[in-house]
């Protein structure tokens, strides 16, 4: 008898336990708390850009708008304190949110307004990308031939 009730009593104690796990009470903080606390204290400056490119990197899976808030207040941020790279940045994460979307038409425009800014750039990874970007819109969009050469032309910068 007294095994069975040691039994029981293990047993709902586990059961608490896991439940108080699953429930988030003995869970630990989340990536996206930690990432906001951060950008509670951050400066102007472009870590908090980037920063606020990568808060809305984790609501991509969550909430899409959010994300492209998120992505037009660090290129409002970057445009205000002078971070050359801003629209680049801004433009291959706000393409993704729009994709999700379903913005299609939307996201290559986008796509091609950063190969001319990563051009300006002279950055041979930020063109690479901005070419494979806009190659994965066409390659949405059912243009297959445009698709791969854009990515034939962002292959050609990553080789560079």
């Amino acid at each position: 008898m007294l095994n069975g009730r040691y039994m029981a009593v293990k047993f709902f104690w586990s059961v608490l336990f896991f439940c108080l796990l699953y429930s988030g009470a003995l869970a630990q903080p989340t990536l996206l708390d930690s990432l906001q606390q951060e950008l509670k204290g951050a400066k102007e400056d472009q870590n908090k850009v980037l920063l606020l490119i990568r808060i809305g990197q984790e609501y991509e899976q969550t909430d899409l708008e959010k994300a492209k808030s998120l992505y037009r207040q660090a290129r409002a941020l970057g445009h205000k304190i002078g971070y050359p790279e801003t629209e680049v940045k801004f433009i291959g994460n706000y393409t993704f949110a729009l994709n999700m979307q379903g913005r299609l038409d939307s996201s290559l425009y986008w796509n091609l307004k950063a190969i001319k800014e990563a051009e300006k750039l002279k950055n041979n990874e930020q063109i690479a990308k901005a070419y494979f970007n806009t190659g994965t819109s066409y390659q949405y969009l059912s243009d297959y031939q445009s698709a791969a050469e854009y990515y034939q032309k962002g292959l050609t910068y990553f080789e560079k």
